[in-house]
């Protein structure tokens, strides 16, 4: 059965065109936004599936920088991480960090705390990219930008939606479809491949069962290879 199959027909006139390929696809699940405390469904917008890379996206223009959210899990997620090796810190001031995404001030106080370099810098040991990728209309763009601050040897944390946990007898208990937030979704292998192909290696990959679940994934590169 295939994505669009297993899926319930929704807005059957609508179609996003992949921002990957270029191909234009049905819209086959409602987008999600809130109103108030309530969320609520957009009959007429919402997300498709394109195989190319196996990934879920939506029209560009629906995006609204004013309605990310700012989660409390970044900190723990940072702190469990740091616990697990991870990601590294070698000694006060030695490791440059450079912090995306999500409660990014908040996280920013942890690291200073733990002893990392938030200062700006031209290159850096480590970046933190929490829940940032799924929000930029060129994601492509933003990995090479990574690839290109990073040291060699620099470390790329990532975490973003994993559509591995969209449960398809009643898709809307994964909670990512957030239209006005949400731009780019992808499958954990294409991700990989694609953040590979810039020049970096995969050092961890895995689904997020353990930290505060939030259905998403957690992956941590490693720039190996100057292009």
């Amino acid at each position: 059965m295939s994505v669009e199959q297993a899926f319930p027909k929704v807005a059957y006139w609508s179609a996003n065109i992949c921002p990957l390929c270029g191909e234009e696809k049905p819209v086959i699940a409602n987008g999600l936004i809130t109103v108030g405390k309530d969320i609520k469904m957009c009959p007429d917008r919402g997300f498709s599936f394109c195989n190319c890379k196996n990934i879920w996206y939506t029209d560009w223009a629906n995006h609204d920088a004013e309605a990310e959210e700012e989660p409390e899990q970044p900190i723990e997620v940072f702190q469990w991480h740091l616990n697990k090796e991870n990601i590294k810190n070698e000694g006060y001031g030695r490791n440059r960090i450079l912090i995306c995404g999500n409660n990014g001030k908040k996280l920013k106080e942890e690291a200073e705390r733990l002893g990392f370099d938030t200062k700006e810098h031209d290159r850096y040991d480590l970046i933190w990219s929490y829940h940032k990728i799924e929000h930029v209309d060129l994601p492509r763009k933003c990995l090479r930008q990574y690839y290109d601050m990073l040291e060699k040897g620099g470390r790329l944390f990532l975490a973003t939606p994993d559509p591995f946990f969209i449960e398809f007898d009643n898709v809307y208990l994964w909670e990512h479809w957030k239209l006005r937030e949400h731009h780019i979704m992808w499958d954990m292998d294409s991700l990989i491949d694609e953040i590979e192909s810039v020049g970096f290696r995969v050092g961890m990959a895995m689904r997020n069962t353990e930290v505060k679940v939030n259905k998403d994934m957690h992956l941590v590169f490693k720039k190996v290879v100057e292009p």
